[in-house]
């Protein structure tokens, strides 16, 4: 199956980020991943470049939360979604918006798939609007029940 989909995803750094070589980082943002058939309501599986990592990929468990992007041995990225485990031993290189989420869960395989990084207000802002939309929306229906 393929598709001609493509999506840039707005991210905020990781908690791990500086784990990652300088390439890595330039990849990340800069190439494309593509989703992989093995997407499911805990996370979706990404292709691409392989993303290096300057320490262990195995590293000490901490709290995961949705939208989350671990990186394993593989090099291939893991987006964490609403039914992720709660910890996990992978460095973090980023994590998307929450305003971000919604699309994501919703990309089919094969889809094209490009970061871009945002500061934390630039989030906030952006999951504000994305309030405004939603709730636009469900006034709209309300006005039909």
């Amino acid at each position: 199956y393929k598709n001609n989909f493509q999506k840039t995803i707005r991210v905020i750094k990781g908690t791990n980020f500086d784990y990652f070589s300088d390439k890595a980082k330039n990849i990340f943002y800069n190439e494309n991943f593509i989703v992989t058939s093995l997407v499911d309501r805990m996370g979706i599986r990404l292709k691409g470049p392989m993303l290096e990592n300057t320490v262990s990929t195995n590293i000490k468990s901490e709290g995961l939360v949705k939208g989350v992007i671990q990186v394993p041995a593989d090099g291939n990225p893991i987006i964490m979604l609403a039914d992720h485990g709660t910890i996990g031993g992978y460095p973090k290189i980023a994590t998307v918006i929450s305003a971000d989420l919604d699309n994501i869960s919703q990309l089919p395989p094969n889809t094209q798939i490009t970061f871009q990084e945002v500061n934390l207000e630039e989030a906030e802002e952006l999951y504000k609007s994305y309030l405004k939309e939603i709730n636009k929306y469900s006034k709209f229906l309300n006005e039909y029940n």
